[in-house]
């Protein structure tokens, strides 16, 4: 399915998703957005993504954020992806990169076997799994993150009881 070019100018998380899909991109969504994937009622401002550390995947997504608001991720070089624990985005959406998961240490590798697919409006999301989510939140010290951690702990409750 084509993206229309003009959801690019401010994109939704889901046009996001569609994008990095329809590149090929090798990512897993994690944090705020993650958490609302798998059903809690909060809203965030940016979405959170683990990278799998390449350069052809970092290319991708060059490729694929270029598209985004005026395309300022065409001027990011695939090695600026991971120098760092954790990138920053902003071209009309705010994207953070990370390339291993904040409190738990683990790299898109080990994450991407143990993986949920969340569908929605017919695009296929690859999310952290709910454990690991539920780790990476706990121990921020913030007030919204433990909120989720409540609420994502309720969740796997009900799943581990429902088995």
């Amino acid at each position: 399915m084509a993206i229309d070019p003009n959801r690019l100018q401010r994109p939704e998380p889901g046009d996001l998703f569609a994008l990095w899909n329809e590149h090929g991109l090798e990512y897993l969504v994690l944090g705020a957005q993650a958490a609302i994937l798998y059903g809690l009622g909060r809203s965030s401002f940016d979405v959170d993504i683990l990278l799998r550390q390449n350069t052809e995947n970092a290319e991708r997504f060059i490729a694929a954020m270029g598209r985004v608001g005026f395309g300022i991720a065409r001027e990011i070089r695939p090695e600026d992806l991971f120098h760092r624990p954790f990138f920053a985005i902003a071209d009309q959406c705010k994207v953070d990169v990370f390339t291993v998961v904040p409190l738990v240490g683990a790299r898109y590798e080990e994450c991407f076997p143990r993986r949920e697919v969340i569908v929605v409006a017919g695009v296929s999301v690859p999310c952290l799994a709910l454990d690991t989510l539920i780790a990476s939140k706990d121990g921020t010290g913030r007030p919204k993150d433990q909120q989720d951690v409540l609420e994502l702990r309720r969740l796997l409750d009900m799943r581990t009881n429902s088995e």
